[in-house]
């Protein structure tokens, strides 16, 4: 940067390469799937950050994965998945962003033991639309990187040396003949310190990873009406910590939110009025930043219908 005030650091650089083998099976009419891939990464780092010390180190990474997928009928199938994963740490998290994150180049990387297994239906009746899905999971991680708070302003990232995470996970669509729709999702999650080191932190929450989260969306749409759509989105999430001592908390928050829209002069031209934050909450996010407070915003989009297949405008 040749306008900053310090000079630039030495140049740092990561060589990478992979390679991954998949195979999926299937019974006639897809009843049945299964799925097996395996990927293997060799990174090399050579980092040299400001004010710090240089390193060089070599990295291989091995991640299969097992999946599959059971037809029960009328719609319903069971699905379970098996994968263990490794992940080198992500430049953002070794050198930071100048602003509210600040770099940790001693990260190594993180793996987990991830297993999840859950059910899915989808449904039709006449123009009606449904499904649903529920999904139950845990990952058992080694060196996991997690964000915390590192001054007023700024958050770092840390490895952890053990960590249990298990939660589920549910969504919901139902379409009324395109006219009225209803999304939703919910999920809810325990993220575990386990250790070993230092030892006031076992049995404490993982920062950065609420307990609970959950959306509902209800949409209306009169597309011969002006091509009018209105929503109305609600969002909650839950307490959120910035600390591995969970000292420092950040309220749980639910805000609401609506728009209007319609098309006067046709599908190419929509105008959009929408409103964040109608309740002037005064949240913060899960790095513990203030949101903004109610807000309003006014969109018009114009799209054009590009060439035809015959060559016309």
């Amino acid at each position: 940067d040749a306008a900053a005030a310090v000079p630039d650091p030495p140049e740092s650089r990561r060589d990478a390469r992979g390679a991954m083998a998949r195979v999926q099976l299937q019974t006639p009419g897809g009843g049945l799937v299964l799925h097996a891939a395996r990927r293997w990464d060799r990174v090399r780092d050579r980092l040299a950050p400001a004010g710090g010390t240089a390193a060089e180190v070599t990295r291989e990474l091995d991640s299969p994965q097992l999946g599959a997928r059971l037809a029960l009928g009328r719609g319903l199938e069971a699905r379970a998945n098996w994968a263990r994963a490794s992940r080198a740490p992500e430049f953002v998290e070794l050198f930071g962003d100048q602003a509210s994150v600040t770099g940790n180049p001693q990260l190594v990387p993180e793996t987990a033991e991830n297993r999840d297994a859950g059910l899915a239906w989808r449904g039709r009746w006449r123009a009606h639309a449904g499904a649903l899905e529920w999904a139950r999971y845990r990952s058992d991680a080694r060196d996991l990187v997690v964000f915390v708070r590192n001054s007023a302003s700024t958050v770092k990232a840390r490895n952890f040396g053990r960590a249990r995470i298990r939660g589920e996970e549910w969504t919901a669509r139902l379409d009324l003949a395109g006219r009225l729709l209803l999304s939703a999702a919910w999920s809810w999650q325990s993220a575990i310190n386990l250790g070993p080191l230092p030892e006031f932190y076992v049995g404490k929450r993982l920062p950065g990873r609420p307990s609970r989260q959950g959306t509902a969306r209800l949409e209306w749409r009169a597309e011969r009406l002006l091509g009018l759509r209105a929503a109305a989105e609600l969002q909650t999430i839950g307490d959120n910590v910035l600390d591995p001592y969970n000292l420092q908390r950040v309220p749980a928050r639910r805000l609401v939110g609506a728009s209007l829209s319609a098309a006067p002069l046709g599908p190419r031209l929509r105008v959009t009025l929408e409103g964040r934050n109608l309740g002037d909450d005064r949240a913060c996010d899960v790095g513990g930043f203030p949101l903004p407070g109610r807000s309003l915003f006014v969109a018009c989009t114009w799209r054009d219908a590009g060439p035809q297949p015959d060559g016309g405008a």
